[in-house]
């Protein structure tokens, strides 16, 4: 059964390869457009949102500053999130950054043994929040036209992931006991040895982001050409009774594919 399994996901898979590589050879004008349209998203909006906060959270958690925060904060985080001080720094970065930043941040902790792989696990599902460049420059400013929208917006995302961790909290208790020790042994190291590597790791984090946003954009571009998108936005606009059902369901097919294209 196992290896029926595994040849129908190998066989699905290239199906998919040679979908897409047909679909290529199909539309390259469009997919080229596509790819130009990514790479304008990454430049105008991507890279400058998460390339500082990525530094930030890199050189917060090398030089050992979020360990030294991690005692006190824990007496915050502990009774109201069930985990330790440390995950304060993924929550903080995670609000203001975006959600790349709260999940890198997580991992870096957990590389670095200051966070419990089970805590990680419960901080990733409410550290994962819209930073506020996306919601005000964005969605704020640019599709509804209203910076005040886009506070309003940032403000209710933020508020669903502290309720979403004093919920987990309330149903599944402490994620780690009272004598994970996490930070304490935690080194302190200068800011100058870090920089380098921090900004190094950083941008090869941004472009990895921006690679996704770029495949998924030319994967939209060829759904779309294809007539997929178009299909499947007519049939889900038909269940909607909405003066511009069909612009709303384009929108959430493709942001399903990539949050920031949507």
């Amino acid at each position: 059964m196992k290896t029926k399994r595994h040849y129908i996901s190998l066989a699905a898979g290239w199906g998919l390869l040679i979908l897409f590589a047909a679909l290529l050879f199909s539309f390259p004008a469009e997919s080229a457009a596509a790819a130009r349209k990514g790479i304008k998203l990454c430049l105008e909006l991507l890279i400058p949102s998460l390339f500082p906060f990525f530094v930030l959270s890199s050189l917060l958690i090398s030089t050992g500053l979020a360990g030294l925060c991690a005692r006190p904060l824990g007496k915050l985080m502990s009774p109201l999130f069930g985990v330790g001080g440390s995950g304060a720094a993924a929550l903080i970065l995670g609000a203001v950054g975006g959600y790349p930043v709260g999940a890198r941040t997580l991992a870096q902790l957990v590389e670095r043994g200051e966070c419990a792989p089970r805590e990680a696990q419960r901080l990733a599902l409410f550290c994962n929040n819209c930073g506020p460049a996306f919601f005000i420059g964005a969605a704020g400013a640019g599709v509804f036209g209203s910076k005040e929208a886009g506070f309003l917006m940032l403000g209710a995302n933020f508020l669903a992931a502290v309720l979403m961790g004093l919920f987990l909290r309330v149903v599944h208790g402490q994620a780690v006991g009272e004598n994970h020790k996490g930070s304490d042994s935690t080194p302190l190291s200068p800011l100058s040895i870090q920089l380098p590597e921090c900004v190094r790791s950083s941008f090869a984090s941004t472009l990895n982001v921006c690679a996704y946003v770029i495949l998924f954009s030319i994967l939209t571009a060829l759904a779309d050409c294809s007539g997929l998108l178009p299909r499947l936005t007519q049939a889900l606009a038909t269940l909607l009774p909405l003066e511009q059902a069909d612009t709303l369901c384009r929108s959430f097919l493709v942001g399903l594919l990539e949050l920031s294209t949507g």
